[in-house]
């Protein structure tokens, strides 16, 4: 059995996540304190610390109040915030509430854990998405900017911290919420089944864990095949 720390685990890929490591040690970590209190009562081997990504500078705090283990084998960050919007539209505040989310609360959430992953020659999971790999288009400019700065934040990890095993995946569409937000933006309907479940990108994450120590999966990219 191995201790998982788990962010944006109530919705999305984190929850299906949770669901691939049912078992396990896991630590929960969301924005929503009642929904991630919910989720815990049904799964005796979970322990939740609730905090705000947008608040990256209070992170710390909830960490050492939570009193993480000596040894952690994994943490999966999955929270992520996406505005669309026309560059011309998009405020500063537009730009740091996903840049703080979706970069800076993931580097400090790592640093707090390092001694913990080190430890344990741990891996970290980065959830990104394909607009983290290509070009960024129309409308997605600040989330495209803060994932293509996670592959960055990935790959010097990496580097700096060889006693841990850093993955970075890169999903296609996947049946979010995030991707319910998406399809209103762009005026089509939503319909789960057009994409790929969450469940198979964390069936991903759960192998890249859980992987033999002689190994690493660096980058990976899942995408639907029709």
């Amino acid at each position: 059995m191995g201790t998982y720390l788990i962010t944006g685990a109530t919705r999305g890929i984190g929850r299906a996540v949770v669901d691939e490591l049912v078992g396990d040690d896991l630590i929960l970590m969301a924005r929503d304190s009642e929904a991630l209190g919910m989720l815990c009562k049904s799964l005796p081997s979970a322990r939740s610390v609730a905090v705000d990504f947008a608040r990256p500078q209070a992170i710390g705090a909830a960490i050492g109040a939570a009193g993480l283990p000596d040894r952690l084998d994994g943490i999966v960050h999955s929270a992520a915030l996406s505005r669309l919007g026309r560059l011309a539209e998009m405020t500063p505040a537009d730009w740091t509430g996903q840049l703080n989310v979706n970069v800076v609360a993931v580097a400090e959430l790592t640093r707090c854990t390092l001694p913990a992953l080190r430890a344990a020659r741990g891996t970290a999971v980065f959830v990104n998405s394909g607009a983290g790999q290509r070009v960024a288009g129309a409308d997605i400019g600040p989330y495209a900017a803060s994932k293509h700065a996670l592959v960055a934040l990935a790959d010097a990890l990496r580097i700096e911290e060889p006693e841990v095993r850093v993955t970075t995946v890169f999903p296609g569409r996947t049946a979010t919420d995030m991707q319910r937000e998406l399809r209103v933006y762009e005026g089509a309907e939503y319909r789960p089944g057009d994409f790929m479940p969450p469940g198979r990108v964390a069936r991903v994450i759960a192998d890249a864990l859980r992987l033999p120590q002689d190994a690493a999966i660096e980058d990976i990219r899942i995408v639907p095949r029709h």
